[in-house]
């Protein structure tokens, strides 16, 4: 975040990375009979439950992108 002085980049480029972790590294991926895989449930979730509709990504929140990542105490 220094860098940029872009706090909603940050938590942008944290949740994605540890999405793309969770895939690659430890194999969290969608289950046979599954519709979506579990980050995007999460991030799906966020979405309904503080905007009550489908945005896209980039009009979420800063508080909105800590909820869905894993860690954050917001």
């Amino acid at each position: 975040m220094i860098a940029t002085k872009n706090e909603r980049f940050a938590w942008d480029c944290y949740r994605r990375f540890i999405q793309m972790y969770g895939d690659v590294v430890m194999g969290v991926q969608k289950r046979p009979g599954e519709d979506h895989d579990p980050f995007e449930v999460v991030i799906e979730t966020v979405k309904h439950e503080r905007h009550e509709e489908d945005v896209e990504d980039n009009k979420l929140s800063v508080d909105d992108l800590k909820s869905s990542s894993p860690g954050s105490k917001s």
